[in-house]
């Protein structure tokens, strides 16, 4: 009797250390799974979360960019100095020779897109010297300028017989008035 009392005491201690220890750490380990599938369908949405962030500071960025190139085409303001200089480099770019620049901003809205737009015109009149091909080259200089300009009225006077030429080309006086915007 002694092997069967012995074989009885053993599945009795095994069954009592399945009970207490073994059978506990089974449930804290299926707790545990529950847990960790739980905690990682939480760092998925927070990854997503992350994603959806990241997308919204990019575009922001993108947006900055865009805003910034705008402030360039229609400034917040007027820039009367920085307009001297920019029209000045543009006349001499395109090989005239400026006799005068005259800057006058407006404070009327421009219409269009409603009076709400709070869009206003500054007004250019430029004095330059040059050839026929010079004054091409100042409107298609102008016309790629970042600043937004509209050339509305080009007058030139009428050279005499001894005009001044250069390459063979008659020297012009003209008057040329320019309109770029501001917000």
């Amino acid at each position: 009797m002694k092997p069967k009392l012995l074989i009885f005491f053993l599945f009795v201690v095994f069954v009592t250390v399945w009970y207490f220890f073994i059978a506990p750490i089974f449930s804290d380990i299926k707790i545990s799974k529950a847990e960790i599938t739980r905690q990682k369908e939480l760092l998925a949405s927070k990854e997503k979360e992350i994603d959806r962030i990241n997308s919204y500071e990019i575009q922001l960025k993108t947006l900055t960019e865009e805003k910034e190139k705008m402030k360039t085409i229609l400034p917040v303001e007027p820039m009367t100095e920085e307009l001297m200089v920019e029209t000045e480099a543009l006349v001499t770019k395109s090989g005239m020779i400026l006799k005068g620049v005259n800057i006058t901003p407006s404070n009327n809205n421009v219409g269009g897109v409603g009076d709400q737009a709070g869009v206003s015109k500054v007004s250019i009149n430029l004095r330059t010297k040059g050839t026929y091909e010079t004054l091409k080259n100042l409107m298609l200089l102008s016309q790629n300028d970042l600043r937004l300009m509209d050339i509305t009225n080009i007058s030139f006077s009428s050279p005499s017989q001894n005009a001044e030429k250069i390459n063979g080309q008659t020297i012009y006086d003209f008057n040329i008035n320019i309109v770029t915007y501001y917000y």
